[in-house]
């Protein structure tokens, strides 16, 4: 759907009315601008794929130089709301998925807050004996048995999100995790089904974050190009007695997903 002119206008002047009383400097312009195209480009009727006017073009729309837009359109290039590209234009890209590490949610959840649809590859549920981090992890002798769920997570076609899950066998039996790997959850959050059908549930995490070089399985189950950059993320849920219940390693693709954290301080 083409951009609305007339709203883009209406928004433009709504943004700038709290400078009114005193000159417009061209950074206040172009941080309106911003703020007035990110809002556009991520509404209802604009889909990713879709071209953007010319910098001229959209000049004229909002009543500012050239030079404004130019500077709007790096920010959002920045922030990977649209690409530019010589021969092809402007065009919107779709929404990245925010991993909030603030708040213990999965992917999944992430992925659908993104206005996403994910699907679900290489689902596979199995039992082994537990070995060093993992054991370490979920408080385990070596060579207890742990369950263990393997998924890549798919987006637009593309696998975004390869990860591994490991719990302890006393918290559910493996047909029960092979139930979930089938699909039969409601949910396709582990989250949701350690709640519904296993015996403890998370409440808390200890996350660690890493940025590695792809080699070996995660080239292969991300499609990558070996030494690309991916973000590798470590971390172990506890239930509300403060014992181990999950151990997770997933590693997922920096063009998708971006991380946050909030943080506070130094004066809170």
């Amino acid at each position: 759907m083409p951009l609305d002119q007339d709203a883009l206008w209406t928004a433009m002047v709504e943004g700038l009315e709290p400078a009114q009383d005193r000159k417009l400097s061209n950074r206040t312009l172009a941080e309106v601008s911003t703020r007035v195209l990110r809002g556009a480009l991520r509404g209802d009727g604009v889909k990713p794929g879709e071209k953007l006017p010319s910098e001229h073009e959209l000049a004229q729309i909002l009543r500012v130089s050239r030079v404004t837009i130019r500077e709007a359109l790096r920010t959002l290039e920045r922030e990977r709301v649209i690409s530019r590209r010589r021969g092809i234009g402007t065009v919107v890209l779709p929404e990245m998925i925010r991993k909030d590490l603030s708040l213990n949610f999965g992917i999944t959840a992430m992925i659908h807050n993104a206005g996403h649809q994910e699907k679900l590859e290489e689902i596979v549920a199995s039992a082994e004996p537990a070995k060093g981090e993992v054991a370490s992890a979920l408080g385990m002798a070596a060579g207890e048995r742990v369950l263990r769920l393997e998924r890549v997570r798919v987006v637009e076609d593309e696998p975004i999100v390869w990860s591994t899950d490991w719990l302890s066998g006393s918290v559910m039996t493996l047909a029960t995790l092979e139930g979930f790997a089938r699909g039969d959850s409601e949910s396709p959050s582990i989250y949701d089904f350690l709640r519904s059908h296993g015996s403890r549930s998370v409440v808390r995490g200890i996350a660690e974050l890493q940025a590695i070089v792809a080699t070996g399985q995660v080239v292969e189950k991300l499609r990558l190009k070996r030494g690309a950059v991916v973000m590798k993320m470590i971390q172990t849920d506890f239930d509300r007695s403060d014992l181990p219940v999950l151990y997770s390693v997933e590693y997922h693709l920096p063009d998708a997903v971006q991380f946050h954290i909030q943080r506070l301080g130094p004066f809170t």
